[in-house]
């Protein structure tokens, strides 16, 4: 099964072949801004890259990227392209899904 299965995966942009963002489709119906799902998409990634007790600098190394770029997501400064994603994902055992899936905040209420 392809990830975009695996996450209703919508795309920004048009089809040039560029790494583009992406958006779960249920992100905005829960009010969330592209920025703030940065932040906790970044936060996530943070969160679990210290929980496997890796350095900014570790888990650049695994995903071939510059440190600048990981501390980027991980303050959502940037928003991390799916490839990318799968790459950190990867690097810190666990799959996409944990990263990106939002809470069900109806669930917290009730």
């Amino acid at each position: 099964m392809s990830i975009d299965k695996q996450l209703s995966v919508s795309y920004i942009g048009d089809n040039t072949g560029l790494k583009l963002p992406f958006i779960p489709k249920n992100v905005f119906e829960q009010g969330v801004t592209i920025m703030t799902y940065a932040q906790q998409i970044g936060a996530r990634i943070a969160f679990l890259r210290r929980l496997k007790g890796l350095t900014l600098a570790e888990l650049a190394e695994r995903v071939n990227k510059h440190k600048s770029t990981i501390s980027k997501y991980e303050s959502g400064q940037i928003i991390i392209d799916i490839e990318s994603l799968k790459e950190v994902a990867d690097a810190l055992g666990v799959d996409v899904a944990q990263i990106v899936e939002m809470p069900n905040t109806s669930r917290l209420t009730s």
